[in-house]
């Protein structure tokens, strides 16, 4: 009796155990879902290699959007295509086979560009949040536009001009200014540039007042703000020495150096309308 009681009770056991170790099957937008996760680890890990074969598309891209997200958002819209959300603003476009292959056509919002390319992108047209992640990145990669986009922004050299020396003394020594002239229609900050001098002076021969040779040295200042179509003046210091009936000046204002590269004075200088890579395309025709 106690022999069958014994049979019994493990019988029973035996279906509890395998009934609790008998996961549900996972149903399509659950592997989808899996997938996601995935597919967000491995751009965490920085291991792309390791999601060309679902995506072949990511070969596109120079650079890729950082990610952190537990929470993966699925849609559904028939015929085993799904809307995939990793992160707000980047979604994937997945197709899932009956062998439960998933793959994915096309993305959102994924491919990293640079900021300042961007930028101008979304200013002149050439951005267009409808398009692929792909059809994005062909775009970016467009040598020529870019290009088109530079030859129409103002001279580096044409923003601020330099006026002549002004002399304020009289005699042989005293000082004068230089003026700088802001030609654009946008405030300039002395942050954005330097000041560049070349200061002169002589040598004597020893024991004597003749000059041996005239030394020149190279100095730089800070740049100063300068309104919208303003101007402000650059003070120096002259000393009229006679030398072969050559007047030099102690400190001569030589230019200016950008401290912006030239996308950033593009970005800072150039007005846009949206218009121009619709008028960059024109010209290819």
């Amino acid at each position: 009796m106690k022999v069958r009681q014994i049979l019994l009770l493990a019988a029973v056991g035996g279906l509890f155990l395998s009934s609790c170790s008998h996961d549900k099957k996972a149903s399509p937008e659950d592997e989808v879902r899996r997938y996601g996760k995935y597919f967000v680890e491995k751009l965490s890990a920085n291991q792309l290699d390791s999601l060309k074969s679902s995506y072949p598309d990511l070969l596109a891209a120079d650079s890729v959007m950082k990610i952190q997200s537990d929470t993966i958002l699925v849609a559904d819209n028939g015929s085993s295509k799904y809307d995939v959300t990793l992160a707000e603003g980047i979604t994937l476009k997945v197709s899932r086979a009956d062998d439960g292959k998933i793959s994915v056509t096309e993305s959102h919002g994924l491919f990293a560009f640079p900021a300042d390319k961007l930028a101008t992108a979304k200013k002149t047209g050439l951005w267009d949040a409808s398009l692929t992640d792909k059809q994005l990145s062909e775009r970016m990669k467009d040598d020529g536009f870019f290009a088109y986009i530079r030859s129409k922004q103002p001279s580096a050299g044409n923003i601020i001009t330099i006026g002549k020396f002004v002399s304020q003394s009289e005699g042989f020594g005293g000082t004068g200014y230089y003026t700088l002239t802001n030609n654009t229609d946008v405030a300039i900050s002395g942050a954005d540039y330097t000041i560049s001098f070349v200061s002169s002076y002589p040598t004597y021969i020893p024991g004597s007042n003749a000059i041996d040779e005239w030394v020149t040295k190279k100095s730089s200042e800070p740049g100063k703000d300068i309104a919208p179509k303003g101007s402000v003046k650059i003070t120096s210091a002259i000393n009229h020495t006679f030398c072969a009936g050559d007047v030099g000046p102690e400190k001569e204002l030589k230019g200016i150096q950008w401290k912006l590269s030239s996308e950033q004075l593009q970005e800072k200088f150039t007005s846009f309308t949206g218009r121009e890579y619709q008028e960059y395309l024109n010209t290819k025709k």
